[in-house]
């Protein structure tokens, strides 16, 4: 063994200790005091190399003597030559090693094949090397030039070189004056690795008023660096008098353990470490913690410190924990608050707004839990207190109710989003004969004398009217005796706010053991809250004490022999259940009572229950049961029962431990570990035994030969089936009552170039409706001028319009001006041309959104294109189908606004004479499709046609060899097709991220999964303490995207690469359009083609479209469209030989919150139809799919997945999702647009099936077929 060999193998083991780069090793460099090493490092450093190299643990032991890479080296060379036994003496042979590796072969365990191969090479190279076969420099030999005057151009290398390191980038790319953030994409993180290394590799010493942000460039850091490197005059640094002046000053001393019980306070409700919970930081901004948590922490403080409650107090003005402090210790020290003069009384007497207010404060009381001095009368309900919009409703129901005010269709919940306007808005409206003060003034809890002559026929009334708000039913239908929920369909949610509703309005006391179920019907419901509201006593319960569910197992003579300390009660289980429960909702565990229901009192959903009861299970070893059903447990009681019971008998043994293996003779064949092979290559090295070392490689080599193609087959169980989008010809029926609907209706219309405005207004006008022409030009005498080009603006104007001469109804026509040409637009059209047609959308519907659904028979909202008459699946004419983003957006629409008449209607251009009558047709329909086109004088829907794979051969053989580029792919769904795609095909499949891959060796990818919480919050306190001047919420986004998505992509690439699996992962910024274009060009290059590509990437923000906003329509648009789009263009000159889309259910079906992720969805799925037609010789196909569900996302999910059946929603895990893209792209044909959904899909939609053979064909075109009934 060389002293060279050891040097190298001393850098290897400290550049994967510390993280830093080898040029830093140099031989005679002082690890500890030249480089910070701690002796922790260092002794791991050593002790991995004695350990690889089988020496005792003698050189670990010592490191005053041995503290350069030098001196280590030579003592150990000095060990090995000596001849002295090392720890593993025994002669490992070659054929040993080479059986091992073919064990490794047949366990696939390819990532330690990999690494002893590269291994073996190095060591082969390194024998050439010394023998004069070639010339290589020893990592060893590199000596760290003295650090003096430092060159600018050698820190500038130093620099750049750690930044390749961890970026990727090529050298070129890192220019001096570019930003790194804004301009490069380099994160916090890895500028400050990068300036800490050459910061320690020229002794610069640390600056703790260093600030990376006035660093941001490469230039900058070298002139800092070479600034105060050793051997130029440092600059002078700030006198201690200037830094202590510039720091804040200290709060009064008496403030000191105020801020101490806040800063407890607020680590005990968030888990934040107290160094992180610093006195100036803002809480929420900087820190993350909500309105309510800082509430509910001042509140302890306040009474602590004996302090009186101020009305006028704000916790938005005390945003910092030192601000609390100082009002605290300013009202605990100072004089009492004076008295304010009461004000004149207004109309309504003084006591009325306090009952009102008590009223609607003990409601939120009971909903949310908080305390009641948490409710300020001026905090925003939802900013503030984070009270949602469904408890707000219930707690103004229930005090409207008790009131006596009659409900108003115009009233707005976000209109009187405080206490304070509540109780005005009550206040003024509620008759002057109610006197609500006797419910609420008396300080006993007692149900207040009226509800105590409460008759069945009012109580009854009070329930009908809680059920028709909540559900629309007809008050007729809520007959006393039904089943409310087997036979009126109105679920448990439902019935318990509404009974919960009346309980409160009749001041019946709450009771623990009343059940739902066994009040199912109105009238056994109004029986028992009559007998509550008469004062009698509670009741009669289902069963008697002596029945309660026992604590203990069923087993006692199993319990009297169970070993101490070997059997869990029931108590224990329990506890721990209500632990593991407190732990992930937040609650207090004297919130998680034991009988309470989880989810219908508790708010717990399914998931949360699942995830809950499958930790115990584990913690007590209990058997999994597949004929458990959580909602059969639906307490904390009846779920630590069962568990308790089915405990492992506690009289049979623990379970097995290994016995004691015997010593092995001597001579007893020892099998091998990759140590062992490890050592195995380094003695042969020692020895000089090339031959040994080439036989090892070539035998590696061929056992990590790629595998052969792996077989489509279909998983064993499949949730969905394959359909196909085509239109379907279909005629009208106008119904008489949606023309007389129109009468007394003010509609908007905007005007089109093609005049089909005008007829369409007289015909409005003669079903008795009032017309307001929204003109691109001069307004007419009956209309406005609103400018359509100018998205935000003409939002603007309509909503001032809905406050003069509100509109029932918007009819858009400005939207049928033609699109550009799909084959003609550059990237920067398209994203105009596509932004601001959809952010017309999105301020238009915001204008209309309320009226048109509360209006008795609902508003009109329906948007013309004229883009061929098919949404792009024929005649389009190569222009871009805008009526795709048209019909994703109206479908989510009509979900949110259920009682709306929402429309997308595609025409044909070459047939402007009939269009006013087409759309007319549409206004009056009773045709219940949103999607409706007109082409050549025919009228289609579309629908879904079932239409299983073709069997036989593939009708597409991807080329061998093939190169297929994705976009997004290293992590999710796309991930898991891409994989399949690679094996079966055999083609080498490219995906792309931002995400920069690990490089194997970084501590956080040993730490398991349980530890990672504890880990994370370690690592928030390095970051913080690293980058002086950083927020925990910075830090925790660092983490989750330095490191927690890091993490899920190095697995799944160790998983491909252990698998042999063609798949490559390059770093790419898929929203930019340079980044895009390079990459495709290094692909190119390299590998000389392009055959295939996928698109995968997007984002979705769920919000109703009131709460979205531009950004996050814009955001959606530019991952998911305007990337298709840049692709397409960018391939246009490629042979490729499919494009395949990943798009979405809820672009083709709707759904609530999701306008701006279906409108770009359906836009590229309606895209991809026109771009098969220009490109014929490429398979074009959109896959809309249904909800993924990867394995293991709950353990027992049966519950789960049937509320998403009940919602009609398809569900498919990961390894159906995978076989349905690869078979699309193998067998799916010439359809340009498919759907995998079931039954269900259908029935949630109300849309009919048809099956290919009750159709006629009537053309077939590029990407679909056309149908007829």
């Amino acid at each position: 063994m060389t002293l060279e060999n050891l040097q190298a193998e001393m850098v290897a083991a400290l550049v994967k200790e510390t993280g830093y780069v080898p040029e830093l090793f140099g031989q005679d460099v002082d690890l500890v005091n030249g480089l910070g090493m701690t002796q922790e490092e260092l002794k791991g450093a050593v002790a991995a190399v004695e350990q690889k190299l089988g020496l005792p643990a003698r050189v670990s032991n010592d490191f005053a003597q041995h503290a350069t890479i030098g001196r280590i080296a030579r003592t150990m060379v000095e060990f090995v030559n000596s001849g002295a036994p090392t720890a593993t003496s025994e002669e490992i042979t070659l054929d040993q090693v080479l059986a091992f590796v073919d064990d490794c072969a047949l366990r696939k365990e390819r990532p330690v094949l990999e690494t002893l191969l590269t291994e073996t090479a190095g060591a082969i190279a390194r024998l050439d090397a010394a023998a004069g076969k070639a010339a290589a420099a020893v990592a060893g030999n590199t000596v760290a030039k003295p650090v003096g005057a430092a060159e600018p151009a050698q820190v500038m290398k130093l620099l750049v070189g750690a930044l390749i390191e961890r970026t990727g980038y090529p050298e070129d790319m890192l220019e001096p004056e570019l930003d790194l953030e804004a301009d490069l994409g380099i994160d916090t993180v890895k500028q400050v690795e990068a300036f800490a290394m050459a910061r320690v590799a020229l002794g610069v010493e640390k600056d703790e008023n260093f600030r990376l942000r006035d660093h941001n460039t490469l230039r900058k850091m070298v002139q800092y660096l070479v600034a105060r490197a050793p051997g130029t005059p440092p600059a002078a640094p700030a006198s201690p008098a200037a830094l202590q002046a510039a720091a804040t000053a200290p709060p009064p001393v008496a403030a000191e353990p105020v801020l101490e019980f806040l800063r407890k306070g607020m680590a005990e409700k968030t888990g934040y470490a107290p160094e992180i919970l610093q006195p100036d930081l803002d809480l929420e901004v900087d820190l993350g913690i909500d309105t309510i948590t800082q509430i509910e922490v001042f509140a302890l403080a306040r009474e602590h410190c004996g302090v009186e409650r101020n009305e006028n107090f704000r916790v938005r003005h005390y945003n910092t924990l030192r601000k609390m402090a100082e009002y605290l210790t300013s009202k605990a020290s100072g004089p009492a608050p004076v008295p304010q003069e009461p004000k004149p009384a207004s109309a309504a007497p003084a006591t009325d707004s306090d009952a009102v207010m008590k009223l609607l404060v003990s409601a939120l009381v009971e909903r949310t839990g908080y305390p009641a001095d948490m409710l300020e009368p001026d905090l925003d309900l939802e900013a503030d207190l984070g009270i949602d919009t469904v408890k707000q409703v219930e707690a103004f129901a229930i005090a409207r109710t008790a009131l006596g005010v009659e409900k108003d269709e115009n009233f707005r919940l976000r209109d009187h989003n405080t206490l304070r306007k509540m109780v005005k808005y009550l206040s003024r409206t509620a008759p002057s004969s109610t006197a609500p003060s006797p419910v609420v003034s008396a300080p006993v809890p007692a149900p207040p004398n009226a509800s105590r002559e409460a008759k069945p026929e009012a109580v009854l009334k009070l329930l009908v009217n809680a059920l028709v708000e909540r559900t629309g039913y007809p008050e007729d239908m809520l007959e006393q005796d039904l089943d409310l929920e087997a036979d009126l369909g109105i679920d448990t949610v439902k019935q318990v706010e509404a009974f919960a509703m009346a309980r409160v309005a009749l001041g019946v006391e709450k009771d623990e053991n009343f059940r739902l179920r066994d009040h199912n019907t109105l009238r056994k419901m109004v029986q028992y809250l009559v007998r509550g509201a008469v004062g009698s006593s509670a009741p009669p319960v289902s069963q008697e004490p002596s029945t309660a569910p026992s604590k203990t197992p069923p087993s006692p003579a199993a319990s009297q022999s169970a070993p101490t300390g070997h059997a869990a009660s029931a108590d224990a289980v329990q506890a721990f259940l209500v632990s593991v429960l407190q732990e992930k909702t937040g609650y207090n565990t004297e919130i998680i009572q034991p009988d309470l229901d989880m989810e219908v009192e508790l708010g717990i959903d399914t998931v949360t229950q699942i995830e809950a009861f499958a930790i115990t299970r584990e913690k007590f070893g209990v058997p999994r049961n597949e004929d458990f059903r959580v909602r059969h447990y639906n307490t904390v009681r009846k779920m630590s029962a069962y568990l308790a019971a089915n405990l492992p008998s506690v009289g049979s043994a623990p379970p097995p431990q290994a016995a004691p293996q015997a010593p092995q003779p001597a001579a007893a064949q020892k099998s091998l570990d990759p140590e062992a092979v490890r050592r195995f290559v380094v003695q042969c090295e020692a020895k000089g035994d090339v031959e040994s070392l080439r036989r090892l490689a070539a035998h590696l080599s061929d056992k990590l030969q790629a595998p052969a193609a792996k077989p489509l087959t279909p998983p064993s169980k499949m949730a969905g089936q394959r359909y196909e989008v085509h239109p379907v010809e279909q005629s009208a029926q106008v119904r008489n009552e949606n023309i007389a609907h129109l009468k007394g209706k003010t509609i908007g219309i905007s005007t089109d170039a093609q005049g089909s405005y005008k007829p369409l207004a007289q015909m409005l006008e003669a079903a008795g409706a009032r017309v307001v022409i929204l003109s691109t030009g001069p307004a007419p005498g009956n209309g406005v001028s609103v400018d359509w080009k100018q998205p935000e603006t003409a939002g603007s104007r309509l909503k001032e319009l809905q406050e003069t001469q509100p509109l029932d109804g918007l009819i858009l026509l400005h939207t049928t001006a033609p699109a550009p040409k799909l084959a003609e637009l550059e990237a920067a059209s398209w994203a105009t041309t596509v932004n601001t047609f959809t952010l017309g959308l999105y301020y238009s519907g915001i204008a209309v959104y309320d009226r048109i659904n509360a209006i008795p028979g609902g508003g009109w909202y329906l948007v013309v294109t004229a883009g061929g008459g098919l949404f792009g699946h024929a005649n389009a004419h190569g222009q871009v189908p805008l009526a795709g983003a048209v019909g994703g957006f109206i479908k989510c629409l009509k979900r949110e606004l259920p009682n709306s008449r929402c429309k997308a209607v595609d025409l044909d251009p070459q047939d402007t004479s009939h269009w006013a009558k087409q759309i007319w047709t549409e206004l009056v329909s009773a045709d219940p499709d949103i999607e409706v086109g007109y082409n050549g004088g025919r009228r289609y829907v579309f629908r879904d046609i079932p239409t299983p794979f073709a069997t036989g051969k593939p009708s597409l053989s991807i080329r061998p060899g093939a190169v297929v580029v994705v976009s997004g792919g290293g992590r999710g769904v796309v991930y898991h097709s891409a994989k399949l795609l690679a094996q079966v095909a055999g083609a080498r499949v490219i995906v792309t991220g931002r995400t920069v891959p690990p490089a194997g060796n970084e501590e956080w990818l040993k730490v398991s999964e349980k530890e990672l919480p504890a880990y994370r919050m370690s690592w928030v306190k390095r970051y913080m303490a690293e980058h002086r001047g950083s927020t925990p919420v910075q830090a925790m986004r660092a983490f989750d995207s330095g490191i927690a998505y890091r993490r899920e992509l190095h697995r799944n690439l160790e998983d491909c690469r252990a698998q042999g699996i063609h798949l490559e992962y390059k770093v790419c910024d898929m929203t930019d359009a340079n980044a895009i274009r390079s990459l495709l060009a290094g692909i190119r290059q390299q590998y000389g083609r392009i055959d295939g590509i996928v698109h995968g990437a997007t984002i979705e923000e769920s919000k109703s479209l009131p709460m979205k906003t531009p950004d996050i329509f814009v955001r959606t648009l530019s991952a998911k469209a305007h990337l298709w789009q840049l692709l397409v263009q960018e391939t246009w000159k490629d042979d490729l030989q499919f494009f395949i889309s990943f798009g979405s259910g809820s672009g083709r079906y709707g759904n609530k919150g999701q306008t701006s992720y279906s409108a770009a969805n359906y836009l590229i799925a309606k895209a991809g139809q026109v771009y098969g037609a220009l490109r014929p010789g490429v398979r074009s196909v959109t896959i809309d799919w249904p909800v993924w569900v990867g394995a293991g996302i709950v353990e027992n999910n049966a519950d789960y997945l049937e509320r998403l059946s009940k919602l009609g929603v398809c569900v498919i895990d990961i390894a159906e999702g995978a076989y349905w893209f690869v078979g699309e792209l193998l067998h799916g044909g010439h359809a340009g647009e498919v759907v995998i959904a079931d039954d269900k899909t259908f029935e949630s939609v109300g849309w009919p099936r048809y099956d290919q053979e009750s159709l006629r064909v009537t053309a077939k075109e590029a990407g679909g077929t056309r149908y007829a009934i």
